[in-house]
């Protein structure tokens, strides 16, 4: 598990020093751009739910639940096949 740790904490390592050689202009691009997606992905999900409570309706549809087994019924393909076996 040291190991593991280890490995994580140097790559960590190689990333930050990699994300220090990019120059500061395009550090704060980088970083406006992200956060601009950030906000737009927010304020969609935030419309949305408002959008999506706005329409919704105070009725409730309550059905009986049926069962799947009775919805089935035996193909004659199977039965045929049975009764050749018996």
């Amino acid at each position: 598990m040291k190991d593991l740790s280890t490995k994580i904490e140097h790559w960590f390592d190689k990333l930050d020093n990699r994300w220090r050689q990019v120059p500061i202009r395009i550090q704060r691009m980088v970083a406006i751009l992200f956060f601009s997606l950030y906000a737009l992905l927010s304020l969609y999900v935030i419309a949305k739910v408002c959008f999506d409570l706005g329409r919704a309706s105070n009725e409730m549809v309550v059905e009986h639940i049926e069962s799947p087994e009775i919805q089935k019924q035996p193909s004659p393909q199977k039965d045929i096949k049975n009764n050749l076996k018996n």
